[in-house]
């Protein structure tokens, strides 16, 4: 089983929602994107906005909630778990 496919089935096993935290890696924005494409679940990237480029934009505007970890309201909640 490959990555992509690791992931799906996680997704559907956990409720539909996969979070990245290195939403700067080119192999997590396709990732990302590849799974929003498909309508497999939801998905959050966490990309601190200086890493961020044309991919992100593409990626928001497809759904996927890009997060910046230095400002996100739920930082301190997160950070607990």
């Amino acid at each position: 089983m490959g990555f992509l496919d690791d992931v799906k089935a996680r997704a559907k096993a956990v409720g539909g929602r996969v979070v990245f935290a290195e939403g700067d890696d080119p192999r997590i924005v396709e990732a990302a994107r590849r799974l929003v494409s498909d309508r497999v679940c939801h998905v959050s990237v966490v990309c601190p906005h200086a890493a961020r480029g044309p991919e992100h934009r593409e990626l928001a505007a497809l759904g996927v909630e890009v997060l910046d970890p230095a400002t996100d309201s739920r930082r301190e909640a997160l950070a607990e778990h």
